[in-house]
């Protein structure tokens, strides 16, 4: 039931929008001077281009907020991210005083009691 009276008065808005935009379009060409760039009076084409430019503006903002939620959550794992890249590791590759590796080092690694989760 809460769907159905979502979608009416989104329907409500959507054509009331429709209405008022033409009605003052109409009201302002038949009653008011104004004039569009060209020196000109407004016509009936110069209204109906401004109210859909107006109207498909207001589609696209609103087909873009969704994404809004998507590019908020990515800023603010983009920080953990970057710390994780910019950190300066303890054994540098370059540092002449870390100890030599030995290269007859020879046997099997074994993991016992460890666990791992990804961080959510």
């Amino acid at each position: 039931m809460k769907g159905i009276f979502g979608f009416a008065l989104f329907g409500i808005v959507i054509y009331g929008a429709y209405a008022y935009g033409l009605s003052l379009g109409a009201v302002s060409i038949h009653k008011w001077d104004i004039k569009n760039n060209a020196g000109e009076a407004l016509t009936a084409g110069d209204v109906i281009s401004c109210f859909f430019g107006i109207i498909f503006g207001a589609f696209a903002l609103g087909m873009g907020a969704p994404n809004m939620k998507a590019v908020s959550e990515a800023r603010a794992n983009a920080a953990s991210a970057l710390s994780i890249i910019n950190r300066r590791p303890k054994i540098l590759i370059n540092d002449l005083s870390a100890p030599a590796f030995n290269s007859n080092m020879k046997g099997n690694i074994e993991f016992k009691h460890v666990s791992y989760t990804y961080a959510s």
